[in-house]
């Protein structure tokens, strides 16, 4: 019952490719060269034109969501974040999200398990049909494209690359559709079997998969050139789909909200989360559903051996080391790209000084963040580095 919607985001209803009016939050760059943007720009869209990312304007960005309770399904708690930020109507965000996830779990609700484990609780977010947390944004993100290119009437190609879990998720999400074709790069030898399969395997039209030498930060290095190329992306009509795009991190932000409404409902205690941390797009869902009013307390981001971002969070050191290759694929990545929005977003939106940090660690590959900015960063975010050894001893306990 689920096919339809699931690999084919097209045949929503008539309704959900109606054109979406203004968003009501505008969207610059981390970096300030561009303001005043409207939702469909950035969907469409991968890095902004002075190399920063597309993040809201925090002055036009809501401080809570509401209407939140308990009953909710996820779908409905995403729909509410995703209507001011989209400038879609909340009952299109609503269906879009029913379809998105009408497969996870089975088709039971909750959409991802939230199981006791002791004295902490574990949210089963790779539920989805590939197994792994990236389908909750990237079934979403695929029917907001159709539901912006069913409008304009107009087609989309989407350009990725991964470390293991995006590729299938984003394969996944948009085999079959008329309006996009996917080209994805993953490294050879530095997947899992199982997800190499997951792409290679699939028999569309619209999906094409390359096998790339090296690793996952010499692809992202490599597709920013293709990005940072305005008019190689408009003719193409080229865009992301992996955490690169805003749309991603907003959608992530609503299973935080989710789950604090079924662990604090009141939000009279805060709840913390640890996750698993590669670009720190998952966190920086987190921190996104904390800044509209969610009861987040505390976030705990693991790294593996490739620890960029538990340096960054637990002495402010950002530098690029080399990439080494670890038991956890998914996780090894030296350019954590989204921590440029963590900057934005602790620093009060101070472009600037974002577009300065950024600077120098592009051209020196290390930046030491300011005192006053790090302990702003420590306010919310926690971090370690974890073994192989560690990683596999844990998995036998």
């Amino acid at each position: 019952r689920a096919r339809a919607t699931e690999c084919c985001p097209q045949a929503l209803s008539p309704s959900v490719v109606a054109a979406a009016m203004p968003s009501r939050v505008r969207y610059q760059s981390t970096r300030g060269g561009v303001h005043g943007l409207d939702f469909s720009d950035i969907l469409l869209s991968a890095y902004a034109p002075d190399g920063g990312l597309f993040v809201p304007e925090l002055s036009t960005m809501p401080n809570h969501i509401a209407g939140l309770h308990p009953g909710m399904t996820l779908a409905q708690v995403t729909a509410r974040v995703l209507e001011p930020f989209t400038g879609i109507a909340l009952a299109d965000c609503e269906e879009i999200c029913a379809a998105a996830f009408l497969s996870f779990n089975n088709g039971l609700e909750p959409a991802l398990p939230l199981v006791r484990a002791g004295r902490r609780l574990l949210l089963e977010t790779g539920a989805g049909p590939t197994l792994a947390f990236k389908d909750i944004g990237q079934q979403v993100v695929a029917r907001l494209l159709n539901h912006v290119l069913g409008g304009r009437g107009e087609r989309a190609t989407i350009v990725v690359e991964t470390s293991g879990d995006t590729g299938p998720a984003a394969i996944e999400a948009v085999r079959g559709c008329e309006a996009v074709r996917i080209f994805c790069l993953y490294p050879e030898g530095r997947v899992s079997r199982v997800q190499e399969l997951q792409m290679v395997t699939v028999d569309s039209p619209n999906v094409f998969v390359y096998r790339t030498e090296g690793d996952t930060d010499e692809q992202a290095e490599a597709l920013k050139r293709v990005f940072e190329d305005a008019a190689f992306m408009r003719r193409h009509s080229v865009c992301s789909i992996n955490s690169i795009n805003w749309a991603r991190v907003l959608v992530q932000a609503g299973y935080y909200l989710w789950a604090c409404q079924q662990v604090s409902p009141a939000s009279d205690r805060p709840v913390h989360f640890v996750v698993p941390t590669g670009a720190f797009g998952n966190a920086a869902g987190g921190l996104l559903a904390k800044r509209l009013g969610g009861a987040v307390g505390r976030i705990v981001c693991a790294t593996n051996s490739n620890d960029v971002v538990h340096r960054t969070i637990s002495r402010g050191d950002m530098s690029m080391r080399a990439n080494q290759q670890t038991v956890s694929p998914a996780m090894d990545i030296q350019f954590a790209y989204n921590v440029e929005r963590l900057l934005y977003f602790c620093s009060g939106g101070d472009a600037t000084a974002v577009a300065a940090l950024m600077a120098t660690l592009e051209a020196d590959r290390a930046v030491a963040l300011p005192p006053p900015l790090l302990h702003a960063v420590q306010d919310t975010f926690v971090s370690c580095a974890v073994s192989d050894a560690q990683t596999l001893q844990t998995m036998r306990e």
